[in-house]
């Protein structure tokens, strides 16, 4: 509860005696609001209904009480079936072989109840069926995703790729619900010999769009995620175009 003012937790004890303890040691250094966010229970923890939740501890003395098999694998059993499904809010993990969305995730969990992600990406997050479309339809059906860029080839030492970069907002301004600003910037670059250069001015256009958020004729246009919804799954750059 420290770590995010979205964050809740539960505690769970047949005795009484160390959810006193707790109480008394660990509750008190809260502030009252962080305080609020913790529930203890007096229950077994076979039996006890809480919500599922990202991580669980359990203390292996806590096995002890267990004398036959059955009673510890009845335990374990209980404790599996508290967790969230495998891969986080989205329910599934990025492929191995494509991590971009984990490190998007990983972005996502660290912003506050009115914080803002710009990441770079490559194009594939966009398009790509199989859990990476589970993850993008997760993030528009949550309303994370503001405004998509597309960058022009060869910006980023060491790939020639066109990259895009994914603005998230976990809580968007009243004319931005339910709207997604897809910007084409592929045109805004200065070519160099071995390398092509986004300069100053094109930053400043770049700006200027996702500060208007409104649509410019070949450019920039503004789509509502019913739109993308429609579409089967959140649009690349080129499918909103």
């Amino acid at each position: 509860v420290r770590m995010h003012r979205e964050n809740r937790a539960w505690g769970v004890d047949l005795d009484p005696e160390p959810l006193d303890w707790g109480r008394r040691h660990n509750l008190m250094k809260l502030r009252p609001e962080q305080r609020g966010r913790v529930t203890l229970v007096q229950d077994d923890v076979r039996l006890a209904r809480t919500p599922k939740v990202d991580i669980l501890v359990a203390f292996n003395f806590s096995y002890f009480l267990f004398k036959e098999r059955a009673e510890l694998l009845r335990y374990f059993k209980r404790s599996y079936a508290a967790l969230k499904p495998r891969g986080g809010p989205a329910g599934v993990l990025a492929p191995k072989s494509k991590a971009d969305f984990a490190f998007v995730l990983h972005a996502l969990s660290y912003l506050s109840a009115k914080g803002r992600a710009a990441i770079v990406c490559f194009p594939g997050i966009f398009y790509r069926s199989g859990a990476e479309q589970k993850i993008r339809q997760y993030l528009i059906d949550n309303n994370y995703v503001e405004t998509v860029i597309s960058l022009a080839p060869n910006l980023f030492y060491g790939t020639g790729l066109a990259a895009c970069i994914l603005i998230l907002r976990k809580r968007k301004p009243v004319k931005h619900k339910k709207y997604v600003l897809i910007a084409d910037g592929s045109r805004l670059f200065r070519r160099g010999r071995a390398q092509n250069y986004l300069e100053p001015e094109h930053a400043a256009d770049i700006l200027g769009w996702y500060r208007a958020f409104a649509d410019v004729q070949d450019a920039v246009r503004v789509v509502s995620l019913d739109e993308i919804k429609a579409a089967l799954g959140p649009a690349s750059a080129a499918q909103a175009e």
